[in-house]
């Protein structure tokens, strides 16, 4: 948007200011969606090799020998669960993290239609995880859920009043 000026100096149009709050909860939305982003696309990626690694027995055993009983146990019941799930998961939320970037960018440029962006995105994440993660695994989403309603509520208090 460009600023207007009148003779006397006043702006007809004037760029509006962000709230440092809005910029602190934006902030937190780029490392958020850039983070999830490159960490699902290494998941996907990376997807085959580690379920190739986990019935390999010997590998296995050497992984074992690195930890006690406890340390190896827990570690592979986190690697069996997030490798059984369908490798699209990762992908699908790679790019939804995008949008949710995205959204978070306009946002920071003070359009509405970045809050659009970010929750669809948001919504969406939370929907391919019920399907892929959560019910298969049967683990709570509660938390997710939480913190995407919090992060959208904060933004929609901007987007009412502050942006444009």
């Amino acid at each position: 948007m460009e600023e207007v000026q009148y003779d006397n100096g006043q702006f007809l149009n004037p760029k509006p200011q962000r709230p440092t709050v809005l910029s602190v909860i934006c902030i937190l939305s780029f490392i958020s969606g850039a983070w999830n982003a490159l960490y699902n696309f290494c998941l996907f990626g990376m997807h085959d090799t580690f379920n190739k690694m986990l019935a390999d027995d010997e590998m296995m055993e050497k992984l074992s020998g690195m930890m006690d009983g406890a340390q190896y146990e827990a570690v592979q019941s986190v690697y069996h669960t997030m490798f059984s799930i369908d490798k699209v998961y990762y992908l699908l939320t790679s790019l939804l993290y995008v949008g949710s970037f995205v959204g978070a960018v306009f946002m920071w440029k003070m359009r509405k239609t970045g809050f659009h962006v970010y929750a669809i995105a948001q919504i969406l994440i939370l929907i391919a995880a019920a399907l892929f993660f959560y019910g298969p695994t049967g683990a709570s989403p509660w938390m997710d859920v939480i913190m995407t309603a919090i992060f959208i509520t904060w933004y929609y208090t901007f987007y009412k009043k502050e942006m444009q």
